[in-house]
C-alpha cells in the first residue's frame, strides 16, 4: 500500500470513530446518566454512580465543534474532497 492510500484510509476511519466516541460520551453525560440515576432513585435503589465533570463535557463538545468546523472549512475551500484525499497529489 502506498503512502497516499494509507493517508486516505486513515482519514476515512479516524474521524468517524472519534466523532462517534465523543457523541456517545456527550449522550451519556447529558441523557443516560441523569435518567438512570432518577429511575433508580424512584425505585428506591441506592447505588453510587460515577460522577461526571462538566468541564470534561465542555472539552468534548468544544473538540467536536472545532473538528467539524475545520472539516467544513476544508470542504468549502477545496483542500480535501469528501473522502479525505489531498488535492494536487
Amino acid at each position: 500500500m502506498d503512502f497516499k492510500k494509507f493517508l486516505n484510509r486513515m482519514n476515512a476511519t479516524w474521524r468517524p470513530f472519534g466523532f462517534w466516541g465523543i457523541a456517545l460520551g456527550v449522550v451519556y453525560i447529558v441523557f443516560v446518566f441523569p435518567m438512570l440515576y432518577s429511575i433508580l432513585s424512584i425505585w428506591g435503589i441506592k447505588i453510587s454512580l460515577p460522577a461526571y465533570i462538566t468541564s470534561q463535557m465542555m472539552t468534548l463538545v468544544t473538540l467536536l465543534l472545532g473538528a467539524a468546523g475545520i472539516r467544513a472549512y476544508e470542504k468549502k475551500t477545496g483542500i480535501t474532497d469528501n473522502h479525505g484525499e489531498i488535492d494536487g497529489d
